[in-house]
């Protein structure tokens, strides 16, 4: 009974843990102003966060989540870094700055990386590789984001944040 109970509770912690490497996608649906507020999340494989936004309150962007509880944070210049499925590296100007009180966020806003991190979200059957550099900081992070549930997670950004 007790190795049962064991397999059991293992099996259940193997599957949430799994679960995190799907993507989230929050879709509002329409607002007063017809815009529809889109919000894809994604965990990676060394616990990093992403996650692109976009509706009627602000500009697309997508941030590169990092847990940090210090407090505010001054406004940094940034890189990001996308490996495409041709095994091509894209490298954008990002931004450090503040997310909430336990992240902060590299957060890039220019509109042809966005689309083409989402053109590879749908149709790549791998991990999505990515990256930053915070040169003043001399930090250097990547993660890798799996590739289940990125084609509507992907779809959706292009639907409504980059028509």
């Amino acid at each position: 009974m007790l190795r049962t109970t064991i397999c059991a509770v293992a099996l259940i912690i193997s599957l949430s843990s799994n679960a995190f490497a799907f993507w989230d996608v929050q879709n509002s649906g329409e607002d007063v102003f017809g815009n529809v507020n889109v919000t894809a999340s994604s965990i990676g494989d060394n616990g990093n966060l992403i996650r692109f936004e976009c509706g009627s309150s602000s500009e697309p962007f997508f941030a590169f989540l990092i847990r940090d509880s210090s407090g505010s944070v001054p406004d940094i210049p940034a890189e990001f870094l996308h490996v495409d499925k041709a095994g091509e590296r894209h490298t954008v100007s990002a931004l450090l700055t503040s997310w909430n009180e336990n992240y902060v966020a590299v957060k890039v806003i220019d509109k042809s990386a966005l689309r083409r991190l989402a053109d590879h979200m749908i149709i790549t059957s791998r991990s999505i590789p990515v990256g930053i550099i915070i040169p003043t900081l001399d930090i250097r992070m990547s993660d890798t984001f799996s590739p289940q549930g990125s084609t509507a997670a992907g779809r959706a950004i292009l639907q409504h944040c980059l028509p």
